[in-house]
């Protein structure tokens, strides 16, 4: 029998995703952003990996015998299918690694009250078509989405109950 967690949603992953980076670019002058402007993203996710049971954390730490290069997306998704493979369904799932990429964009700031200029509005434009390089990274999740530090920190939250 396969565990899968009902409160399951890739949604959910996204708007958690998206809310970090525009949290971790919501300093305008240390990003040198416009006042009518903020970074936000358009994440994409690449994978995400359930955790079943405390060995799972074990899979998802070990080491591998071939190269994982995390700055590309098919080696994200071979390496986190070898770990899924190795899971045993029948444990609980405790929490989920999800592999994402960030896709910064630029948008306008929704405190900043005023229209945008058409100047304004092509600096956007110019902003988002020049954000082709892929940022990549991961966050993790225990079984109710709830974003923890660590596959440890989602089985403890799993032990709470």
């Amino acid at each position: 029998m396969t565990h899968t967690h009902p409160t399951f949603s890739s949604e959910k992953i996204i708007q958690v995703i998206k809310q970090e980076i525009e949290n971790h670019y919501s300093d305008k002058f240390t990003y040198a952003i416009p006042d009518w402007a903020m970074l936000s993203a358009q994440p994409e996710i690449i994978s995400t990996l359930p955790i079943h049971g405390e060995e799972g954390i074990q899979i998802a730490k070990q080491k591998v015998d071939f190269p994982v290069h995390f700055s590309d997306i098919s080696s994200i998704v071979n390496y986190s299918g070898f770990l899924s493979k190795q899971m045993n369904i029948e444990l609980e799932i405790i929490g989920y690694v999800a592999f994402y990429n960030k896709k910064i964009i630029a948008i306008k700031d929704p405190g900043y009250l005023e229209h945008l200029t058409k100047f304004e509005e092509n600096e956007l434009i110019k902003f988002n078509a020049d954000q082709k390089e892929e940022d990549l990274s991961l966050l993790y999740f225990d079984q109710n989405l709830n974003q923890v530090n660590s596959l440890e920190e989602a089985l403890k939250s799993t032990k709470v109950k």
